[in-house]
């Protein structure tokens, strides 16, 4: 996973993929969820989407 800060200073440990220009999908888990819920959405996705996994 790695670190990604945001405009407010705050760093998320996420995971970002894909062509930078794309279209970007966030997958965002809930409460008791993890990121490893969307690593099958990420490979499918990032060949033509910027797929952003948090």
């Amino acid at each position: 996973m790695d670190a990604i800060t945001i405009p407010a200073g705050i760093s998320l440990a996420a995971k970002l993929a894909g062509p930078v220009d794309a279209p970007l999908v966030a997958c965002i888990h809930g409460h008791t969820g993890s990121h490893g819920r969307y690593v099958f959405f990420q490979d499918k996705l990032q060949g033509k989407y910027r797929v952003l996994v948090y």
